[in-house]
């Protein structure tokens, strides 16, 4: 066994070779460009859907089987700057002659994979070297788990009087927690796929110790459940009991960071399924609002009414959140974060929000149709419909555009909110607060605003598609855009990380101290 000179100098690769059975080779490609990437297909003749496969952030952790070749995803359990829990993709492709990592930095697991499948006396073929790595990803899972575990249980024996601090510090394990739980999940199945022995490239050997860290792994995530549940009951107590009412800033970032990666890295049909439900379930809330108001409008005025059926218009809220919809504008805090933390690309994010964006418009046409449809509705509640949508549509532009920018504000806050709230209680409060100063406000929502207009214009409202484009889409998009972003997150994100180097200073000064 030898190593070997890289084939392809201008690759940051290396090469090895065995001999077993014939000449094998390991290149390893370090964040390789595109140019790159398609310089290693020619010279490993690889497929050219796996090459898009390569390139595609949104690929999930798993297996896929190509011509003559199997490209398996990984994501590793790594931690961040600040010692938070992140991932990092490793993909491996099996090819005649070769296996291939492509890795976004150097990572020490595939270095350790390789000294021990050459320092193994019958090191077999590529798909033995594909069980290290698998075996190497595992114990990548175990060590976070033991090094949680013991921050977590050493948190739960803290004294009363370290009570305050010990929390903060329980709540950061436990959102790594949480996180690492949810990468478990799509880790499992990924070694599922490979455990069942379906493709041709995995011989007997290596599905058989597949199968063995696929049983390990499970084990793991068993166990990460069992003390999930626990220490949620724990937090929840803590709740209860009004010791800690809400995350500290720097943790609400660095979960909002770890949301983003994966948001950002979702599939786009993700991405528009989940808004199109959006579309439909905000649409509950201005619903409600004239189911409410529509039968006391001949007693009250369109504003005493207004502010009355603002009190049920938070239910669209209740659904969209619990039911798992999405916003548009609730791209503007967990996102923006994943790209300012270096977790995604400002084309990721671009992609995220028109997507977002388009198809919560669609499934708000959508509801609109059903909804206007006669009989659906009684007539107090389709004449408060109509007032309700001139009054959102024919306002001046810089009023439209300022109620805008507190409607951006609100909503990104309740991103904030429910990331740092603890209980269930406080986050249902949350969501209602929110949804109600949204509507008794008058605030200019892109996507709420579009729904109550398609609904009026449906129930006859005197408005064209241009004058809601010009007069109320344009201006709420801005504005929404400047209200979310400057004032929440981008405020939110700068307040962490100063809290984050005064935290590190005062740690530094106790140390030079100590010495």
């Amino acid at each position: 066994m030898e190593d070997l000179e890289s084939p392809t100098p201008s690759l940051s690769t290396a090469s090895w070779e065995v001999e077993a059975g014939g000449p094998l080779r390991h290149v390893r490609a370090i964040d390789p460009a595109q140019g790159e990437l398609r310089e290693l297909r020619r010279s490993l003749d690889l497929h050219q859907s796996l090459l898009h496969q390569l390139q595609d952030p949104g690929f999930a952790p798993g297996m896929v089987d190509f011509p003559r070749q199997l490209l398996v995803r990984f994501d590793v359990p790594t931690s961040g700057d600040e010692g938070e829990l992140r991932w990092e993709r490793l993909d491996v492709v099996l090819a005649d002659a070769a296996v291939l990592t492509v890795e976004p930095r150097p990572m020490p697991l595939v270095e350790r994979a390789r000294a021990r499948f050459l320092h193994r006396e019958h090191p077999g073929g590529l798909d033995r070297f594909l069980s290290v790595l698998a075996e190497e990803v595992v114990e990548e899972f175990g060590a976070k788990w033991s090094a949680l575990r013991k921050e977590l249980q050493g948190g739960e024996t803290s004294t009363p009087k370290a009570s305050a601090s010990a929390l903060g510090t329980l709540g950061k394990a436990h959102a790594d927690l949480v996180e690492l739980r949810r990468g478990l999940q799509p880790a499992l199945e990924c070694f599922a796929q490979l455990s069942r022995g379906n493709s041709q490239r995995l011989g007997k050997v290596a599905t058989a110790e597949l199968r063995a860290w696929h049983d390990r792994l499970k084990g793991l995530c068993g166990s990460v459940e069992q003390l999930h549940e626990h220490f949620t009951g724990l937090s929840e107590q803590a709740g209860a009991r009004g010791t800690e009412l809400s995350a500290e800033s720097p943790e609400v970032i660095e979960a909002a960071i770890a949301l983003g990666e994966r948001r950002l890295h979702r599939m786009t049909v993700a991405h528009s399924v989940t808004a199109f439900i959006g579309g439909l379930a905000v649409s509950f809330g201005a619903v409600a609002m004239s189911w409410t108001a529509g039968p006391w409008t001949h007693v009250l005025n369109q504003s005493q009414a207004h502010l009355l059926g603002s009190l049920a218009f938070p239910i669209g809220f209740i659904i969209l959140i619990v039911g798992k919809g999405e916003l548009f504008t609730e791209n503007f805090f967990v996102p923006v974060t994943g790209v300012m933390g270096g977790r995604g690309k400002v084309r990721d994010l671009l992609v995220l929000w028109s997507s977002t964006l388009g198809f919560n418009l669609v499934g708000a046409v959508v509801f609109a149709f059903l909804i206007s449809r006669p009989g659906v509705l009684a007539d107090g509640a389709r004449s408060f419909l109509v007032e309700l949508v001139k009054e959102k549509v024919f306002v001046p532009l810089p009023v439209a555009f300022m109620k805008a920018i507190f409607a951006g504000w609100l909503m990104t806050m309740l991103t904030w909110l429910l990331l740092a709230a603890r209980g269930q209680g406080s986050r249902m409060l949350i969501i209602w607060m929110m949804g109600f100063l949204i509507s008794a406000g008058h605030f200019n929502h892109v996507v709420i605003s579009a729904a109550e207009v398609f609904m009026g214009m449906g129930l006859g409202a005197p408005i064209t598609v241009g004058q809601w484009a010009r007069l109320n889409f344009l201006p709420a998009l801005l504005g929404n855009l400047v209200g979310g972003i400057v004032f929440v997150t981008l405020l939110g994100y700068v307040q962490a990380h100063s809290l984050r180097r005064s935290e590190r200073k005062q740690k530094a000064g106790s140390r030079h101290q100590q010495a």
